[in-house]
């Protein structure tokens, strides 16, 4: 029977396209346009040194688990939402933080603070350099033979002294159980009701209870005025009705 040239180019032709078929790699170059790929219950793999490049926007809708390295580049990056990070993470750069930060456990810094607002310490909390104890509305320094404290404009030491201000003298108050030395508009020194004030124009010495005035060593009151009349020998000391010291003139 003869046979039809055209019938066996075809039919070469057929057998052509289907070896191509059998031995060709599916979708070793293939595009989508305009349309969709969806794997459903399958897996697309990428192994051997492949790659996976998004020239575009990627949308994941779900949950995404990345094992391996995760390297991010470019400026414009952005994580919206709440999250958390577990595990040791390195910055290397500037870290910039707008908004508020909470840290809930130790944190240890190293390098030099500038510190350009404001730093609280709210109720329970405290600063601690060395021997100096910032907290709430107190400052305390340890070391030494007697610890200080600040506290309401008040330097308080262990030992019961306690520097604070005084306003009725407009200046300072240091005591000491009932030891007391005031300074400002007068000066004065007061153990109990007994006292030394010292103003602009006056010293008042009060040994109370009838107390000595106990003066040990030379005394030298210079300035004494003197005053005649009396018949006593000149340099005499006497004291007037008024109770100022003068000295007779000896006449």
């Amino acid at each position: 029977m003869a046979t039809d040239a055209s019938l066996l180019a075809e039919f070469r032709d057929l057998k052509d396209r289907v070896r191509r078929l059998e031995t060709g790699i599916p979708l070793q170059n293939s595009s989508v346009t305009e349309g969709r790929l969806r794997f459903i219950g399958g897996q697309l793999l990428i192994d051997s040194g492949g790659q996976f490049i998004v020239v575009g926007t990627a949308s994941v809708d779900g949950s995404m688990a990345i094992s391996g390295t995760f390297l991010l580049t470019g400026s414009g990056w952005r994580i919206v939402g709440s999250g958390s990070i577990e595990g040791p993470t390195t910055v290397i750069g500037t870290l910039r933080v707008d908004g508020d930060t909470r840290f809930t456990g130790n944190l240890s810094l190293e390098g030099d603070i500038a510190l350009t607002g404001n730093m609280g310490i709210a109720a329970g909390g405290r600063f601690t350099a060395g021997d100096v104890t910032i907290e709430e509305d107190e400052v305390t320094v340890g070391g030494g033979s007697s610890p200080a404290t600040i506290r309401d404009g008040a330097l308080s030491f262990a030992t019961g002294g306690k520097v604070e201000a005084d306003t009725s003298v407009g200046g300072a108050r240091l005591s000491a159980g009932t030891a007391v030395v005031n300074v400002g508009d007068v000066a004065s020194i007061r153990k109990g009701p007994s006292s030394v004030i010292v103003s602009t124009d006056s010293v008042t010495v009060n040994a109370a209870g009838g107390g000595d005035i106990d003066m040990i060593g030379s005394v030298r009151i210079p300035g004494i005025p003197t005053i005649g009349g009396t018949g006593l020998r000149v340099n005499t000391l006497l004291v007037d009705t008024s109770g100022y010291l003068h000295r007779s003139d000896g006449s």
